[in-house]
C-alpha cells in the first residue's frame, strides 16, 4: 500500500550513489524506512539494465526501473508489477524483462553518429570504441562493472576531445536525425529524442493508486540530464554538484542540498519526508 501516494524518482551517480566510490552505505537506513512505509523508489538513471539490476537487488528494490536517461522502462516479469495498470501485450521483451521503449536501438544510433563523425572528423571516443579496461580507467569502475556500463541498448556515452564550437556543430547535425546530445556527470550521451521526464510521466500515468488522492512526486538529481525529471515533480531535490548549478522550473518547489552525493540525498529527502509525513526514527 502506498503511503500518502508519495512516489520517489531518483538518479544514481552523484545522488543515491557517491560519485567517487559509487557507495550508497549512508542511505541504507533511509532506504529501509522507505520500504517499511510503502514509499516506492523508482531508479531513473543513465546507467544500463546490467548495471541497475544488481544495485536494485542490493537495495532490496523490486520495482520497475528506467535506464539510459529515459530510453526505456524495464519491468521484471519475475516479480509482481502491481500497482501498474499496463497492457503487457504492448510491451517488448528483452530476456526476462518486459520493456516500454522510447528510443531507437543503439545499432541504428551508431550507424548515424559514426557516419557524421567520419564525414566531419569530430574528435571523440565512445564506449563502443573502448575496451572494458579503458572504460574502467576513465570511470574508476572495476573491469566487470565497466563491461556492464558498456552493455547499452539505446545510447552511447562519449568522451568529447574536440572544442566547444565543434560540439555545437555536432549537436546541430545530430538534431537533423532526431538525435540529442545530453551532458551527464562524466560523459556526453548520444541518444534519441526522449528524456527521463517522459519515461517518468509514462509510469505515473499508468500508476494505480490505492485511493483517489493526488500523487505526490519527489525527484532527486544532480546533472543536466535530470532536469526533465525534476521539472516533472512536485518536489525537486537538486543534489550539490560542483560542476553545474541546475535551473529548475520556477513553479516547482525546489530544494538544494548542502552536501554532495549520498549524504546530500539523505539530508534533503529525510527533511522533506519529515515535513510531508512524520517518519519515526
Amino acid at each position: 500500500m502506498l503511503h500518502h501516494n508519495i512516489i520517489i524518482f531518483s538518479d544514481l551517480d552523484g545522488c543515491l550513489l557517491d560519485h567517487n566510490d559509487y557507495s550508497f552505505a549512508a542511505a541504507k537506513p533511509l532506504l529501509e524506512e522507505l520500504k517499511q512505509h510503502g514509499i516506492p523508489l523508482i531508479i531513473n538513471s543513465s546507467k544500463t539494465q546490467m548495471e541497475i539490476e544488481p544495485i536494485q537487488q542490493e537495495m532490496n528494490i523490486d520495482l520497475p526501473f528506467i535506464i539510459e536517461n529515459g530510453a526505456a522502462i524495464f519491468f521484471n516479469s519475475r516479480v509482481n508489477n502491481k500497482p501498474f495498470n499496463i497492457n503487457h501485450e504492448t510491451l517488448e521483451k528483452i530476456a526476462y524483462y518486459q520493456i516500454k521503449k522510447f528510443a531507437m536501438f543503439r545499432e541504428t544510433l551508431l550507424s548515424i553518429t559514426n557516419g557524421i563523425k567520419g564525414k566531419y572528423k569530430f574528435l571523440y571516443k565512445g564506449f563502443s570504441d573502448m575496451t572494458s579496461a579503458q572504460i574502467a580507467e576513465l570511470t574508476q569502475l572495476s573491469t566487470d562493472d565497466a563491461f556492464a556500463a558498456s552493455q547499452r541498448y539505446f545510447s552511447e556515452p562519449v568522451l568529447w576531445q574536440d572544442n566547444q564550437a565543434r560540439l555545437m556543430q555536432f549537436k546541430e547535425l545530430l538534431a537533423e536525425h532526431e538525435i540529442e546530445l545530453i551532458q551527464g556527470g562524466r560523459f556526453i550521451h548520444l541518444c534519441g529524442q526522449y528524456s527521463k521526464g517522459e519515461a517518468m510521466q509514462w509510469l505515473l500515468d499508468h500508476w494505480q493508486a490505492d485511493n483517489s488522492a493526488k500523487q505526490t512526486v519527489i525527484a532527486l538529481g544532480d546533472s543536466m540530464n535530470d532536469v526533465s525529471m525534476l521539472n516533472n515533480s512536485d518536489y525537486a531535490i537538486v543534489i550539490k554538484n560542483n560542476g553545474q548549478k541546475l535551473k529548475v522550473n520556477g513553479k516547482i518547489q525546489t530544494i538544494y542540498s548542502s552536501l554532495p552525493g549520498t549524504s546530500g540525498w539523505v539530508e534533503t529527502l529525510s527533511t522533506l519526508l519529515n515535513q510531508l509525513i512524520p517518519i519515526t526514527r
